[in-house]
């Protein structure tokens, strides 16, 4: 699984999420944007694809990064599905998404990703109860973000449980 940081956050801020991921024997990469901004190296799954040799690649993406990973996942053949987390795709996407976000998350448009359901076909959509945008990943309080009902361990750990369930990952 190849991993598209938020807007104007590190990389290395989703290592506890993707170790969990890890940890079920998928392996994962983070992948360091320019200026922690995926919308400079918005083809970076590339680079990983092209140097590996895995039978199937998910691309996934947090905010901004989820927004890239979509486009990314349009662009090319190699990919077998897309983890959007509190995102939402700006184009059509035909190959199967999990959607997945928290139920105080107030940074997430609602109004646009409501809109942009029509263009997953193959949408399968987790709304994580008590939970908000920031605690995807560890990097602390998010400027305009709810207040959260769950710890971020207990955030992730059902984030990841989703994306194992999702890429067909038994528990």
């Amino acid at each position: 699984m190849i991993f598209y940081p938020s807007a104007k956050v590190e990389y290395t801020s989703y290592l506890p999420l993707l170790t969990q991921i890890a940890e079920k024997n998928i392996d994962c990469f983070a992948v360091e944007m320019p200026f922690n901004l995926a919308i400079l190296n918005q083809n970076a799954a590339d680079d990983i694809i092209n140097s590996r040799n895995y039978t199937h690649y998910y691309i996934s993406g947090h905010s901004l990064g989820g927004s890239m990973a979509s486009k990314y996942v349009n662009s090319t053949n190699n990919t077998d599905g897309l983890i959007l987390l509190e995102s939402y795709p700006t184009d059509t996407i035909q190959k199967p998404v999990l959607s997945i976000y928290g139920s105080e998350d107030k940074v997430l448009n609602m109004e646009k990703y409501n809109e942009s359901k029509s263009l997953m076909s193959y949408l399968t959509e987790i709304i994580i109860k008590g939970g908000n945008h920031g605690q995807v990943g560890d990097y602390g309080i998010q400027s305009g973000d709810g207040k959260v009902l769950i710890t971020p361990e207990q955030q992730q750990k059902q984030t990841s449980d989703a994306i194992l369930d999702f890429i067909g990952i038994s528990q």
